[in-house]
């Protein structure tokens, strides 16, 4: 507790990220300015702040004892303690203690679990809150694994077509496309483009439902998308099937990295019967084709092929996302106004991603 008081009583005298100049002949001058800056600053009332820090004392030691007394009375895992728990894990989020607001999240959801099932949608709160404190502590194996664990709740709590599904998948995808953006995990290339692949497929099992998704879900045909879920699930689509088709670019599988040739000369020795019965040897160069460049020329194949299926993909999802704005221009209005930006981003991956399609035609 002491800790959490002396930090909070210290943040005061933190310097901003743009006190200090980049360039080496710079910092006397930045020096001088943060010498100014923390003169002309008004100086702390050490009253108010030690009037805050009796205050958050005081806040912590009451949580404290009332996780105490509820555990005392009703037992450490009564479904009281879930709302209390929350309360206290997001004051410690508020106070920076991310990882303690972490463990106690982990705790309401132990409970949540016990009390209400192991697929209840009362857990789809308190992973939320679970997985902002993990990701604010840099935890982000463990905000990744529970943000499968609320994806899972999602898929089984609500059809694949339902409002509460789109949105839920949609809120994935954006932890996902951010766990990828900075490679948090520190997973190789390859493994972190499953991942992407994975959401390709999510996105379009609901814009394209096949005939066995329909099957599956009794019969009944799926509910039509408004106007807004389409756009939103086009454009999650169409940047997994850019980066899909980067990555199918820029990354040339094992062995096909050099050339083979298609054909070999081989020096070759054969017995000859000649024609008073004798046998002589006869040696000499043949060229025949390389065994290895039909293999080599397959995998070049649908190495190139998939690259092509990711750019026509991806310019499929763009036109079809545009064909949404220009039947609706409502979402070009008031706070839908961001679809413009999302479209003119779309735009700028495409031109993109088909200027380095005909750079690597022109390499094979």
């Amino acid at each position: 507790m002491r800790s959490v008081v002396c930090m909070l009583m210290l943040c005061g005298l933190a310097l901003g990220p743009g006190a200090w100049a980049a360039d080496a002949d710079d910092q006397p001058v930045a020096a001088a300015n943060v010498a100014t800056d923390v003169a002309d600053a008004p100086a702390a009332d050490p009253e108010a702040e030690a009037r805050r820090s009796r205050e958050i004392s005081a806040a912590l030691e009451q949580f404290e004892n009332s996780v105490a007394t509820l555990e005392g009375e009703q037992g450490p895992f009564d479904p009281s303690l879930i709302e209390v728990l929350l309360d206290y894990a997001r004051y410690q989020g508020e106070l920076g203690q991310h990882a303690a607001a972490a463990d106690l999240f982990e705790r309401a959801l132990a409970i949540t679990r016990i009390s209400h099932g192991l697929r209840s949608s009362e857990q789809v709160l308190v992973l939320q809150g679970l997985i902002d404190a993990h990701m604010a502590a840099g935890n982000w194996a463990l905000a990744d694994d529970r943000a499968h664990l609320a994806f899972f709740l999602q898929k089984r709590l609500h059809a694949a077509d339902s409002p509460e599904y789109v949105a839920a998948l949609l809120q994935y995808g954006r932890f996902k496309q951010q766990v990828f953006g900075g490679n948090q995990l520190g997973r190789s290339a390859l493994a972190s483009i499953r991942d992407i692949e994975e959401l390709q497929k999510l996105y379009s099992d609901v814009l394209f439902p096949s005939a066995r998704d329909i099957a599956a879900a009794g019969g009944q045909p799926p509910r039509i998308l408004d106007s807004r879920e389409r756009f939103e699930l086009l454009h999650a689509r169409a940047v997994t099937e850019f980066q899909l088709a980067q990555f199918a670019m820029h990354s040339v599988p094992l062995g096909l990295d050099r050339p083979v040739e298609r054909y070999i000369s081989e020096f070759v020795c054969r017995d000859v019967v000649g024609q008073n019965g004798q046998v002589a040897q006869q040696c000499g160069t043949v060229r025949r084709e390389n065994p290895a460049y039909r293999d080599w020329e397959m995998q070049r194949q649908m190495h190139s092929d998939r690259i092509r299926y990711a750019v026509s993909s991806l310019d499929e999802s763009v036109r079809a996302a545009q064909t949404v704005l220009e039947e609706n221009p409502a979402l070009l209005l008031g706070e839908n106004a961001v679809a413009a930006t999302r479209m003119q981003d779309l735009q700028a991956m495409q031109q993109r991603a088909e200027r380095d399609y005909r750079r690597r035609r022109m390499d094979w």
